[in-house]
């Protein structure tokens, strides 16, 4: 029997600030969408100075955004059938942690994409971050590690080395997400 390998890869997240200037980043949406749906009606004296306002809460939104993506990049996390691989984006092993020396790996009961649907928008503003992450415990060591899922197709993949995980009997905790 040929035994198909599914790999998992996303950038990891190196500082927890990553999540607060995500939701500082959806936040400044909202006034640009407010102004700028005012802006139709406003004659062209008030107009101007609306669409100075939401040039400068573009470009701020710009710089949160900057710094959210500088929280995400530089390494990458790996996880296939065999193992949690940490990386730098130079390909570099920086950390490797074998499923097999595994007492229990915690996975949430789902994975995805941050602020997909309105709904998830609105949870994001009011401080409830949709965490995308994995917890390895060799019953020695701990480790959290939180990464970015950027497409749906991603966290297909990632679902499928769980399953392979849960059918070669690693021990698998669900985490709810809060």
């Amino acid at each position: 029997m040929h035994k198909i390998s599914v790999m998992f890869k996303a950038n990891l997240i190196t500082n927890k600030a990553y999540y607060r200037w995500r939701r500082f980043g959806f936040i400044l949406f909202f006034p640009a969408v407010f102004v700028i749906t005012l802006m139709v009606n406003l004659p062209w004296y008030w107009a101007v100075p609306a669409f100075l306002l939401v040039l400068g809460i573009d470009v701020w939104r710009l710089r949160v955004d900057k710094k959210t993506l500088a929280a995400s990049k530089g390494q990458q996390i790996e996880i296939s059938n065999d193992a949690i691989r940490i990386l730098r984006d130079s390909g570099e092993l920086l950390e490797e942690l074998k499923i097999a020396d595994a007492a229990q790996i915690q996975v949430k009961e789902a994975y995805a994409m941050p602020a997909e649907t309105i709904s998830e928008l609105f949870r994001e503003v009011k401080g409830k971050a949709l965490e995308n992450y994995i917890v390895y415990d060799s019953g020695r060591l701990k480790k959290r590690y939180d990464f970015v899922i950027d497409s749906n197709y991603r966290a297909e993949q990632l679902q499928k080395v769980i399953q392979a995980w849960q059918a070669k009997g690693v021990a698998i905790g669900m985490i709810e997400q809060a």
